[in-house]
């Protein structure tokens, strides 16, 4: 079964949690995307608090998705941080008033590589959509999660073609 198509526009409130939250707000309409906000949060114990006012405050005019990148305990790692497992159930226990989107670990870097991703010789790629902050690392992180909601789930064409990696030609 499908998804239908979400009616745009759509505010995105995208949360890259852990020490320092990340957290980037867009709004994608039919023919353009929005960068409206970001944020730094470094109290983890309030960052939930911080998220349900963004979400509160933004669906007082709009359709409204939270998009958080889920914690999964990757095998190998000793003694992994679990911020991120914390902050996500306390989103989850408390902000029940809206969708939540939750995100594998690894997709937002992976298809909108940051600078320091394995391969990528040719800098941050949120560069390409215009959308890089300058030692703002963890709202780009949360910016990279909207992106990837806007492209695979809206199918959102305005984010696309803005700078979404073309497929090579297969000349």
């Amino acid at each position: 079964m499908t998804t239908p198509q979400r009616k745009l526009p759509v505010i995105v409130v995208a949360v890259d949690p852990g020490i320092t939250t990340g957290i980037a707000v867009f709004k994608f309409s039919d023919d353009d995307a929005e960068y409206l906000e970001h944020h730094q949060w470094e109290d983890p114990d309030t960052a939930w608090r911080v998220i349900h006012n963004l979400v509160h405050y933004w669906q007082a005019g709009y359709d409204t998705i939270l998009v958080v990148e889920q914690f999964d305990k990757r095998p190998g790692i000793i003694n992994p941080d679990f911020t991120p497992k914390y902050i996500g159930r306390d989103i989850a226990n408390n902000i029940d008033d809206v969708e939540i989107v939750w995100q594998i670990p690894g997709a937002a870097m992976n298809l909108v590589k940051p600078v320091s991703a394995k391969g990528n010789k040719g800098g941050d790629h949120l560069k390409r959509f215009g959308w890089y902050l300058r030692s703002n690392v963890h709202a780009n992180d949360a910016a990279r999660h909207a992106i990837v909601y806007a492209v695979d789930v809206l199918h959102h064409m305005p984010t696309i073609l803005r700078g979404w990696p073309k497929p090579k030609d297969d000349d």
